[in-house]
């Protein structure tokens, strides 16, 4: 009986994974929440990031891939959020890669107007490759995630909600409407939202675990 494995509380041997990859990741969504916000709310000064953009946007570009490594692969011989999965592990490391290159978190500029036909369909193939690339390898993380158990409660369903969001607020923005312009702009803040909860709700199953393993040491 002591040493059946307490369903109710995340893998001990992931609570440096969950609580350093989910501050990474919580981290990475401030400057972009914040760029963000300041559509919505023009009460929010967000001038001053316009300058240190490249600055900004590069750590966190920078601390996402980094977040979803350490969460795909763990530290220190700890167990990923994925478990064993080679794909699981793949598909997390991939959505980092892939939404830090979509989104706008570097600093790239769009050929403009002159550039010709050919250069203009080129980038645009490159950009919506790009998205739906990060679309399908988040939506492979979500369910690989969900089915290994490595974390529990809300943070096994934090990936599939950031996944619903993403693709709500990909869709607004394809609608030819200036009423869907506003609906865009929440969707995108939503799914951002829901990105920082991703982090903070690892950090939360990371420091569970931590308590877990104390009290199963000193029970011992």
């Amino acid at each position: 009986m002591g040493d059946a494995q307490d369903t109710n509380t995340p893998d001990r041997s992931s609570r440096w994974t969950l609580t350093w990859g989910g501050a990474a990741v919580a981290l990475a969504t401030v400057f972009p929440l914040l760029s963000s916000a300041g559509f919505v709310f023009p009460s929010i000064d967000v001038s001053w990031m316009y300058s240190a953009q490249p600055v900004l946007g590069g750590i966190s570009a920078v601390l996402l891939i980094a977040g979803f490594i350490v969460l795909a692969v763990g530290l220190g011989g700890e167990t990923g959020i994925a478990g064993s999965s080679v794909v699981g592990k793949s598909a997390l490391i991939l959505f980092g890669v892939t939404h830090v290159a979509s989104t706008g978190y570097l600093p790239v500029s769009a050929p403009g107007i002159g550039a010709g036909r050919e250069v203009l369909a080129v980038w645009a193939t490159l950009i919506w490759g790009l998205v739906l690339l990060s679309l399908v390898a988040l939506a492979v993380a979500a369910v690989v995630v969900f089915r290994a158990g490595v974390v529990r409660g809300l943070a096994r369903w934090s990936l599939a909600a950031l996944g619903v969001t993403t693709v709500l607020a990909l869709l607004a923005s394809q609608v030819p409407s200036l009423d869907f312009i506003t609906i865009w702009i929440d969707a995108l803040i939503l799914s951002q939202v829901l990105q920082l909860a991703t982090g903070v709700l690892f950090i939360v199953e990371g420091q569970r675990a931590s308590r877990g393993n104390g009290l199963r040491v000193a029970s011992a």
